[in-house]
């Protein structure tokens, strides 16, 4: 359709109308034109309302040309929108929209924005930005002339325009969409987003509308939180926001995106019936006891099982599955039937935690096929027979429980089945004859007949056969001839057997076995021990047993050789074997049974403490101090010692000689710091290195350069100590010392002050002073004359070292090998 458009260029007459609203008329090709003066000059956009039937249109007039135009077509039927553009070059861009915008009875609200750098756009509606419905890729950069508005040829048209235009939104932009991140767990009050709107003739305030408004609110220009948000129910909240101005206002969206925290612990579901079936095979997934869930999504969950069952099971800690890992059978007294001691525990990689309990309970199934206690059943009949016993009593067992323990024995058919019978006891099945009249003549010399045993549960094939083989035979009374050991002029004497010393116990040392002769059985003879003597002619019953049936002998104690501990060499064993049929018929047959020696004893010292006093010697070359008494209760044996630390300056262990020798005494003041020593003393047998035993040896060094002084002091009236208590046993006791050796030795112990109160009261009563009342002789001694050299070798021959043994004597028997008591030290 062709209109005619004529563009007047006409002063405008503006009425005066409440408000800032301007109201024209265009009548068929007329047009008005609005100068800039009568708008805002500064403005990019145009917000109008217009009330025409079929045409109007708006052009925006720059200084060099027609920078847009914006017409309405409605013509019957075809509805058109046309925006068009036109650069100064001439350059044209056109947009369309086929849809019916006007109406003849009231106002319509459009408006156009050319502020987008590079964008003319246009829409319906009073807010700018929103409801667009053309658009045209061209930049309005001339000045704003005027505007001019027209309808079509012959047509009225009404136009409202005002110069209070809407605020404009800055932030966000009305034409894109501004999307934000914020995290779920954010603070309420806290400001997410800054807008920000221009208003040239009024102040801009705004506020939420639409959904989200109980979500969001404003706080001046930000956009806060006023409700909490939740990843895991809503991710995505579309906000609107409006900016009002005067009377007009604006609306721009935001979209805000809840970004994921992880706040929520995983979720533990146990399904509704815990159980679990007996004798899953092992490395089998068990499945359907729970699910878990979580809120966070994304997050990696470790599993982790605990408590007294978990031994039964292993959790992937990845996916949660659950594994056997050991036997679950409802029959086994060991095995729960309720799992309860069992807790999953889930994590997430926030370390939030979840757990559950879990009850399992074992589900019992017909799982165990019946069993007979023998493969096959060897019945030997004898006559006369007794009618009141059955032929043969069979066991035969379902170790499923309760419901599914039910059996049945059957006899398969044979010759003689119709003459037979299976009968149920509480114990066991029993076969036997129908007539009992008849005996077992009608049973010929023997036949076997093949039993089954089905369960109750036909859907498995759980059954089990057994074979009973059934001979009839005469009474076989013959006295038992021993095959090992053979007896007679073949072997005449007592056969002799040898083991050592340390053969386990309830393992067979040999074998005793005899015969009735043809047709007979081993379970036809009874063996029983009749005597055991040892070498010394005593009775030991208790220390080996024999097999009743098979003739196995084995002892059932730990043999000895050695006999310091009371041992012995050789047993007389005499066994006795019996006819089970006919017990009057036995024989009895001996053997010598020697033990070996072996190895198995400790070394023993003869002392339990050794305290040595050096004493003082002109002699240049070593001493010895002390011969070990070291006594190995074995036969043979060989015994090493070594001494523990083996670094002393004074002392060394002479091994050959199984000797501790002094290598040197002390003197001068390099050694004034050296009291006593305590070395560990161990002996080993080197045969057996784990037997072995550790005695202390103390060494009381005696300091040689002040020994005359006391040898003077000694002349000159100093007492003499009497000999030890009855209680400790000493070899060489020490001689010719003054009071504060005795004090020192006495107080050595933990009962010292007991010792030291004893030796002042036993001092006090035998102690006699060589001095006149003018000499104390406590005093410094000067230094005798020549001719006392006699009397002083005397005294240098009493500073010999001495040695005392603190503790009981070790006996002949050997003690138990333990530690050495340390407590004898005071006795």
């Amino acid at each position: 359709m062709f209109v005619f458009v004529v563009v007047l260029m006409l002063a405008l007459f503006c009425p005066v109308d409440a408000g800032d609203a301007q109201r024209y008329r265009t009548i068929g090709t007329m047009t008005k034109s609005v100068t800039v003066k009568n708008l805002d000059a500064c403005s990019q956009k145009l917000v109008f309302e217009v009330k025409a039937c079929k045409h109007a249109g708006v052009m925006i007039k720059t200084k060099r040309a027609k920078e847009a135009v914006f017409f309405i077509i409605e013509n019957e039927g075809k509805p058109e929108s046309v925006l068009t553009t036109r650069s100064a070059r001439g350059g044209m861009k056109t947009s369309t929209y086929k849809k019916g915008l006007l109406n003849c009875k009231s106002y319509k609200t459009f408006w156009i924005n050319w502020a987008m750098p590079g964008v003319v756009s246009a829409g319906i509606g009073s807010h700018v930005g929103q409801n667009e419905i053309l658009r045209t890729l061209h930049q309005i950069k001339d000045p704003l002339v005027a505007v001019s508005l027209f309808t079509g040829m012959r047509k009225k048209g009404e136009w409202k325009l005002s110069k209070d235009e809407p605020p404009v939104f800055l932030t966000p932009w009305p034409g894109d969409v501004t999307q934000i991140d914020v995290p779920e767990d954010t603070a309420l009050g806290t400001i997410i987003f800054s807008v920000e709107a221009k208003d040239p003739d009024d102040n801009v305030t705004y506020d939420v509308v639409g959904v989200n408004k109980a979500t969001f609110g404003m706080n001046g220009s930000g956009l806060a939180l006023i409700k909490e948000l939740d990843y895991e129910t809503e991710r995505l909240h579309g906000v609107l926001i409006r900016a009002m101005g005067g009377k007009l206002d604006t609306n721009a969206s935001v979209l805000v995106s809840v970004t994921n925290v992880l706040d929520e612990p995983p979720l533990i579901q146990l399904s509704p019936t815990q159980t679990i079936p007996e004798e899953l095979p092992l490395g089998e997934t068990v499945p359907g006891l729970y699910t878990v869930t979580q809120k966070d999504m994304g997050r990696g969950l470790k599993y982790h099982l605990e408590g007294v069952h978990s031994k039964y099971f292993a959790i992937n800690t990845l996916s949660g599955e659950l594994m056997m890992t050991d036997r679950l059978d409802y029959e086994n007294s060991s095995s729960p039937r309720v799992l309860d001691s069992l807790t999953l525990q889930v994590e997430d990689d926030a370390g939030h935690k979840a757990r559950a309990n879990l009850s399992l309970r074992l589900v019992n199934l017909d799982d165990n096929a019946p069993r007979f206690d023998e493969i096959v059943y060897k019945v030997k009949l004898q006559e006369p027979h007794d009618t009141g016993k059955p032929l043969a009593r069979i066991r035969c067992e379902d170790r499923d429980l309760e419901d599914n323990a039910n059996l049945t024995v059957i006899m398969k058919p044979t010759e003689f089945s119709d003459k037979l019978v299976i009968r149920r006891t509480d114990t066991a099945f029993e076969l036997d004859i129908k007539d009992k009249e008849k005996g077992i003549d009608q049973l010929g010399e023997g036949f076997t007949v093949t039993l089954e045993a089905t369960d109750s549960d036909t859907s498995r094939s759980n059954t089990a056969t057994a074979l009973v083989e059934i001979e009839v035979s005469s009474v076989n009374d013959n006295t038992p001839q021993w095959v090992w050991p053979a007896a007679g002029t073949s072997a005449p004497g007592v056969p002799e057997l040898k083991i050592p010393e340390t053969y386990p116990p309830f393992t067979t040392i040999t074998t005793f076995n005899a015969t009735l002769g043809v047709g007979s059985n081993p379970g036809d003879i009874v063996y029983t021990i009749e005597s055991v003597m040892s070498d010394m002619r005593k009775a030991a019953y208790g220390k080996f047993t024999i097999d009743q049936r098979q003739g196995y002998l084995k002892a059932i104690t730990i043999l000895d050789y050695d006999k310091p501990t009371g041992g012995v060499n050789f047993y007389i064993i005499s066994v006795k074997a019996t006819n089970r049929k006919a017990p009057n018929r036995y024989s009895v047959r001996k053997i010598k049974l020697f033990l070996t020696d072996a190895d198995d004893n400790a070394p023993v010292f003869s002392e339990g403490f050794y305290r040595i006093n050096t004493g003082c010697s002109k002699k240049a070359e070593e001493q010895l101090l002390l011969t070990f008494n070291v006594t190995d209760y074995d036969v043979t044996s060989f015994l090493t010692l070594t001494m523990t630390p083996n670094t002393s300056n004074y002392t060394r262990l002479d091994t050959s000689r199984r000797a501790l020798i002094l290598k040197r005494v002390l003197n001068g003041t390099a050694d004034r710091q050296v009291t006593f020593e305590v070395m560990k003393v161990t002996a080993c047998d080197l045969r057996n290195p784990h037997l072995n035993t550790s005695v202390y040896v103390m060494v009381y060094y005696t300091d040689c350069s002040t020994s005359s002084r006391r040898r003077r002091m000694r002349k000159k009236g100093v007492m003499r100590i009497p000999k030890p208590p009855r209680s400790c046993e000493v070899n060489e006791y020490v001689k010719d010392q003054t009071v504060e050796d005795y004090i020192f030795k006495a107080t050595s112990g933990i009962l010292g002050l007991i010792l030291v109160c004893i030796a002042a009261f036993y001092l006090s009563k035998r102690t006699v002073f060589k001095s006149s009342p003018s000499v104390n002789p406590l005093e410094e001694v000067q230094d005798e004359p020549e001719e006392e050299t006699k009397e002083k070798k005397e005294y240098e021959e009493e500073d010999r070292p001495s040695v005392i043994f603190v503790g009981p004597k070790r006996d002949e028997k050997p003690r138990s090998k333990q530690a050495p008591d340390m407590t004898f030290i005071n006795q």
